[in-house]
């Protein structure tokens, strides 16, 4: 992914969150919210600092909270943080609020959940990490977030395996490589290792930041001696100062939303993510930890358990769900949630896959965040619906009109009553439906140029790169569809 923390962009909001486009009236915003999560019954240990900001919703400093401006007002919940709702629509939220969750509890005969402690307006009560089959050793679907948690979660995960009298790990499954899921493969290893590491392969455009840093030899100032980040926004009060003759406008885009005061400031928060997820995967590709590289139709067997790999793509290019054989159910990841909606950064991958979902059936499915979903069908028929009226309404807004558009014209009129520090949210879901629509070769995208003579000229862009590459398209774009623009 371009930036280090993707499953840290808001997890509802109706959101079908890629990366925003960019800030509607230019200054950058910071989502900073109070956490109001409750506590499972069994989780007497205390919890990791609030949200910052979309970068990263579980490895967010502490900041001072701003003051309120209407204290007389009731106080603002997750619910609301994430309400970014068009006009005319409502949001999705499943069945009922969200419930809270306890530190471990046994959903099924092969499956037991535990709570990775890492809770966050957008991680909802934390990453969901599942203990599956029935024998003295286990597969562990996904590992929780190694910044803020970790030993909490450990110290959990000793106890269930203690009470359970699983004496280790058959395997470390991991749906996606977002650091909310990876981040323990380190710390199991140390403690219960080695371990088979089972995830899908990554593709270049996983590290494209770094790609592109390394292209323009500007890694060198982002990295030490010994190669790692030369700032840690964990441990380190402020950025390193870069050279003022750095040319770093070609990131502006890409690091837009990332905390920070200049892009030097925000390159340099998002680069320590994106290395920390690389680091994985060469620990991964060394031989370091023991891995396997996964695509559709591979088996994973434990006693009790046998689990089939399936590439479902939309929240993230390697984005993999796993059939529970003996219960045909499936762990969905952070594809399908247990409260809300998800982010998706291709829409059209993201649609497919979700079909794909409900063309087997699920009895019941095991997100990656919120509580267990019994109904695995009714879900999914309800999430393609929401999907599909969003992606009408959008549609609509677009075809009537008789000229290019750029998104924040869109926006302000399908989502009037979107407070200003959520804009961003609103350009965010018009954005990855355009993209779709171009994908399907209903609708065009072109940047307008400046010509020697100062007049402006639309040029088309026939082909976009991928969201996986590149989240953020310049805010200058504009859109049309097809069928109104013939002319163009």
């Amino acid at each position: 992914m371009e930036w280090g923390c993707p499953c840290c962009v808001p997890l509802d909001f109706e959101a079908d969150v890629a990366e925003a486009d960019g800030d509607l009236r230019g200054p950058e915003r910071f989502l900073r919210s109070k956490r109001r999560l409750k506590r499972g019954p069994r989780s007497m240990l205390p919890r990791p600092p609030p949200l910052m900001s979309q970068a990263c919703a579980s490895t967010a400093p502490t900041l001072p909270e701003e003051p309120e401006e209407h204290p007389e007002e009731a106080e603002e919940t997750p619910k609301d943080r994430r309400n970014v709702v068009a006009i005319g629509l409502n949001r999705f939220e499943g069945s009922g609020g969200l419930q809270p969750q306890p530190d471990w509890e046994q959903l099924t005969d092969r499956v037991v959940c535990i709570l990775a402690q890492n809770p966050s307006s957008f991680t909802l009560n934390g990453t969901n990490c599942y203990l599956v089959g029935t024998g003295r050793r286990r597969i562990l679907v996904d590992t929780g977030e190694q910044h803020f948690g970790a030993e909490a979660f450990m110290q959990n995960l000793s106890a269930c395996l203690a009470e359970l009298g699983v004496e280790g790990l058959d395997g470390i499954v991991i749906t996606h490589m977002h650091h909310d899921h990876y981040g323990n493969v380190g710390r199991l290893q140390e403690k219960y290792g080695p371990i088979p590491v089972y995830s899908r392969e990554f593709s270049s455009a996983s590290f494209a930041l770094i790609s592109e840093l390394s292209k323009r030899d500007q890694l060198r100032y982002l990295q030490g001696f010994d190669g790692r980040p030369r700032y840690n926004p964990l441990k380190d009060s402020a950025p390193k100062v870069l050279p003022d003759s750095l040319d770093l406008a070609w990131a502006a885009d890409r690091v837009k939303y990332m905390p920070g005061k200049n892009i030097a400031e925000k390159l340099q928060w998002q680069f320590y993510f994106v290395w920390n997820s690389q680091d994985l995967l060469d620990r991964l590709r060394s031989g370091e930890y023991p891995w396997q590289a996964l695509d559709t139709g591979d088996v994973i067997s434990t006693e009790g358990a046998t689990l089939t790999a399936l590439h479902m793509p939309g929240h993230s290019e390697d984005h993999m769900c796993f059939l529970l054989e003996e219960e045909h159910s499936l762990f969905s990841g952070d594809h399908v949630l247990g409260w809300g909606t998800t982010f998706v950064v291709e829409m059209k991958d993201y649609m497919e896959s979700l079909r794909k979902m409900l063309h087997m059936h699920p009895i019941s499915l095991f997100p990656g965040h919120g509580g267990h979903i019994r109904d695995g069908v009714d879900l999914l028929q309800r999430y393609i619906s929401h999907r599909q009226k969003r992606e009408e309404q959008a549609w609509q807004a677009l075809v009537k009109r008789s000229e290019p558009v750029r998104i924040e014209e869109i926006v302000r009129e399908l989502y009037p009553k979107t407070p200003y520090d959520r804009m961003w949210m609103a350009k965010s879901n018009i954005e990855v439906l355009f993209r779709k629509f171009v994908a399907d070769g209903a609708a065009a995208v072109w940047k307008p140029e400046i010509t020697y003579m100062e007049a402006c000229r639309l040029r088309r862009i026939k082909v976009l790169p991928s969201g996986y590459v590149e989240r953020n398209l310049p805010d200058a774009y504009v859109w049309a569809a097809r069928r109104s623009m013939a002319k163009l």
